[in-house]
């Protein structure tokens, strides 16, 4: 009885009820927008939290930097030869990177390209509008690589034949297609001083940069018979690892090693790791003060909505009494048109951005997760609280003869 009477009450007040729902659903878009772009920060941090939190140095060598061109120890053979680097180092436990080439097409235009190291491509998957992320070496025979938007109407499952610096010719198939404006590790930074793990990704766009990307698995490319020599990096960046007691001394002589075969930058992750605490608890503390404001608009409004609605129920509350319905009933019936209402709100919100999709403009991205229906749902429960606080208050003030004889 008590649920159909809220229904009753709904269709009664239709469109003041529209009005609060309206309301809630603005508060829970904004509320999982805003909670979203503290994630999104986490959201390229945590794939590689193992790395980054991890006793090594984090390097990038420019372009064709080496440690001795007429020896042949060009650093994209550093890179690409594991066995190599790590005979040059101090036996590091594990290197991982990426690093960028140019690769032509038949008629000879270059594109540009980046060669991930299998690890890499085991911890980070980069946004895709369609199709999958590339396999690890030991999952697949055949050549795949991952693209971006671009002129030639590339799409999931194409075959494209792609040579290297005069190599053989060498067929891939497309396995995904990259979103634009994804980020994607690379060796960009044009902040030395201040190194954080957003310096390891570039955002990718191919309305601004006007020429497609294409993402290979470097391991994949080794097993070619013209082996590591058929890329020729311009730049590439790394992570290498050591284990957790290695002493900080010996760190410094392998930085030293590093700078000189050419890497423009060399960083302990320890100080990388301080960079990232410092970047993540900045961008939460921007955020805090618009939340804390959010929650508080949040409350009056729900407040107001809640008031506004039971004293123009007060009399329909006094002739449910006077047929029967106890007085404390009445708030129940309150309650439950509430969270019908809030209910109804709640899911409106979260189809609505299903259906704007998960970027709202090229700044705002709705990050799904616990964290982000916990937020929206926070909402709901503050304005399920104040339906059950204000009638209290409103009808405990009041008796059903004083209001039938107003």
């Amino acid at each position: 009885m008590l649920f159909r009477t809220a229904l009753k009450n709904i269709r009664n007040g239709l469109l003041l009820n529209v009005v609060a729902a309206l309301q809630m659903m603005a508060a829970m878009v904004i509320t999982a927008v805003l909670i979203s772009t503290i994630l999104i920060r986490f959201q390229y941090y945590t794939p590689m939290k193992e790395y980054f939190s991890a006793n090594g140095i984090y390097g990038i060598f420019p372009g064709m930097s080496g440690k001795n061109i007429q020896e042949g120890m060009k650093m994209d053979n550093l890179l690409l030869d594991d066995d190599r680097l790590k005979a040059e180092l101090d036996k590091p436990s594990e290197v991982i990177g990426s690093a960028y080439t140019f690769c032509f097409l038949p008629n000879g235009e270059g594109v540009s390209s980046f060669a991930y190291t299998d690890n890499l491509v085991q911890h980070y998957t980069p946004e895709l509008s369609s199709g999958r992320w590339l396999s690890a070496a030991d999952d697949t025979q055949s050549l795949e690589v991952v693209v971006s938007n671009n002129k030639y109407n590339w799409k999931v499952g194409d075959e494209i034949t792609l040579s290297f610096f005069g190599a053989a010719d060498y067929k891939f198939q497309i396995v995904g297609m990259l979103q634009e404006n994804a980020k994607i590790p690379s060796g960009y930074t044009n902040h030395p001083d201040d190194i954080n793990y957003m310096q390891f990704y570039q955002t990718y766009s191919f309305e601004i940069e006007e020429q497609p990307v294409l993402l290979m698995n470097l391991e994949i490319l080794k097993k070619l018979h013209d082996g590591p020599d058929i890329l020729r990096a311009m730049t590439a960046s790394y992570i290498v690892t050591y284990p957790p007691n290695y002493p900080e001394e010996k760190l410094d002589t392998e930085r030293a090693k590093l700078t000189s075969f050419g890497s423009a930058v060399t960083i302990p992750l320890s100080e990388m790791q301080e960079n990232n605490i410092r970047y993540l608890y900045r961008q939460a503390y921007d955020q805090l003060p618009i939340i804390i404001v959010l929650l508080v608009l949040t409350c009056v409004s729900c407040i107001s909505s809640s008031a506004i609605t039971t004293r123009r129920r007060l009399r329909d509350y006094s002739i449910y009494y006077v047929c029967g319905l106890k007085w404390r009933q009445c708030v129940y019936v309150n309650l439950i048109q509430s969270l019908l209402c809030g209910t109804v709100s709640y899911i409106a919100s979260v189809t609505a951005l299903k259906l704007i999709g998960t970027s709202l403009f090229h700044q705002y991205r709705v990050i799904w997760s616990w964290y982000t229906i916990g937020g929206m749902g926070v909402v709901l429960v503050v304005y399920v609280i104040a339906s059950l606080i204000m009638p209290l208050m409103i009808i405990g003030n009041n008796t059903p003869k004083q209001i039938l004889s107003r």
